[in-house]
């Protein structure tokens, strides 16, 4: 269990995401911001620590993808 304020932090973080999710015109990286914001909201909610530690892996796998493909967009754009 989180404290509230980490919640609402962790809440409020991914209310922000999604708002600059929607700006970006590349689909794919659209769609890999949304991957990586709900494999993020199930981390906390894990059964166990084993379930969560394979959840954050999955996370962290997630946002290195998106950083992947932020890169390649934005090299398009120089």
């Amino acid at each position: 269990m989180l404290g509230n304020e980490l919640s609402e932090e962790i809440r409020s973080t991914q209310v922000h995401l999604i708002g600059l999710r929607e700006r970006v015109r590349d689909d794919q990286l659209r769609e890999l911001i949304a991957r990586y914001i709900n494999e993020g909201a199930v981390v906390p909610i894990s059964k166990d620590k084993d379930q969560a530690t394979q959840r954050m892996d999955r996370w962290l796998e997630t946002m290195t993808t998106v950083q992947e493909r932020l890169g390649m967009v934005l090299r398009t754009l120089l």
